[in-house]
């Protein structure tokens, strides 16, 4: 299908609330719902929804709209992919209202993962009271040479506006385009939270089946689940956990957790232990120190893991791993050279490889049968060019990928 993966609508007034759409594949736009119109008398109303995991071969990987009036509200639009642009939200030639969603971790390759803004004849487009984080590309991109959009009063997952400026494109980038007005700006997320915590814990990897045992290192990648009562039974909520460390960041990083489902209560997310906080991705951190995570809804829930030298209780070859893990590359960025670390707790065949950002494997780091235990590989990354690349491990049945930066 070329347009509308999950929902398909043209020239109504269409109502899409309370669904879950998820899965999607589209091989022009709208991975999720396509909304496509002639005119600006119709004013779709798209709310109170789950748009997850949607793929769109051109532009708007969870939602695409032209010529319209749509009212976007109360939606989780999150890990939706556009090939091009506009990964979470792509308007065209619309007026969109958009308040009051969480659109994060949306992934497009050329410009305005989060929202993506086409075209001079859209009026009164508003953004209001979003979460906008950890997109690529930008989370607002304004494509439009006359008029400003009002996006004040968002979650940017920081209150540093220099940060902001780099996730917006607009005037600042190209003097030709409108601006993104987006002070003032909220200092806390908009969301529905857990009515109560039960607790928080870190899992050992993506499957979150067991808890981790071991401390970690700089480099590694914590898997966070809170367990809590949500009384909301009708979407997918987010809640958030502060992570701090004992010395490098008492202040610490606000990160995002996503419930599994609407009636779960479980509610997942990931950070990396690094040199340096960044944000909602990574706490600062050394060896020897105490991370913190502490959920937000009530403080007296938390947990901590132990920072030691690279590999679990400072070695990569005592005992054999309780489960299969992928951690983060380090350095990240890095220039010219890397190291991945993963865990096996058995024997199995491993293929471990990199790709550009537009999918073509450039290297092979491993490729045969390896004994269980802890690994590192390294990528002597000086013939190839900065950018951004990606390295996925197969092992058995365990398949991941992430992301990874090269800075030269």
């Amino acid at each position: 299908m070329d347009g509308g993966g999950g929902v398909f609508c043209e020239e109504s007034n269409a109502i899409i609330v309370n669904n879950v759409i998820t899965w999607n594949s589209a091989g022009l736009t709208g991975g999720g719902i396509h909304c496509h119109f002639h005119g600006f008398s119709e004013i779709p109303t798209i709310t109170d929804n789950t748009i997850m995991w949607n793929f769109a071969g051109d532009k708007g990987g969870g939602v695409f709209c032209v010529q319209s009036r749509p009212v976007i509200a109360d939606n989780l639009i999150a890990y939706n992919t556009a090939m091009r642009m506009g990964a979470g939200i792509h308007s065209r030639y619309a007026s969109p209202s958009i308040s009051h969603n969480s659109i994060t971790d949306n992934e497009a390759s050329s410009g305005g993962a989060g929202i993506y803004f086409y075209g001079q004849y859209f009026c009164e487009a508003t953004v209001n009271h979003n979460n906008l984080l950890n997109t690529t590309k930008y989370e607002i991109y304004l494509d439009n040479d006359t008029l400003d959009i009002d996006a004040t009063n968002n979650w940017w997952g920081t209150t540093n506006t220099d940060s902001i400026d780099a996730r917006v494109y607009d005037y600042y980038d190209d003097i030709a385009l409108g601006r993104v007005l987006y002070s003032p700006i909220l200092t806390f997320p908009t969301m529905g939270e857990p009515d109560y915590v039960y607790s928080v814990v870190l899992k050992s990897d993506s499957t979150y089946t067991i808890d981790l045992a071991e401390e970690l290192w700089i480099g590694a990648k914590m898997y966070i689940q809170l367990e809590g009562e949500d009384s909301d039974s009708i979407c997918v909520n987010q809640t958030t956990v502060t992570i701090t460390s004992d010395s490098t960041d008492i202040l610490g990083i606000r990160v995002v957790l996503t419930e599994t489902d609407s009636i779960s209560g479980i509610f997942r997310g990931t950070a990396l232990i690094d040199s340096v906080s960044i944000e909602d991705v990574s706490i600062g951190a050394t060896v020897g120190e105490t991370i913190t995570i502490t959920s937000d809804v009530d403080s007296t829930k938390f947990t901590t893991v132990g920072v030691v030298e690279a590999g679990i209780k400072g070695s990569d070859t005592i005992g054999t791993p309780k489960a299969l893990f992928l951690s983060q590359n380090y350095p990240n960025p890095f220039n010219p050279v890397t190291e991945i670390r993963y865990a096996l707790p058995r024997d199995c065949w491993v293929r471990l490889e990199v790709y550009s950002v537009l999918g073509r494997k450039v290297t092979s780091l491993v490729d045969g049968k390896q004994k269980a235990g802890y690994k590192i590989a390294r990528w002597e990354a000086g013939s190839f060019s900065s950018g951004s690349y990606f390295y996925r491990l197969e092992a058995g049945d365990f398949v991941e990928t992430r992301k990874m930066v090269l800075l030269k």
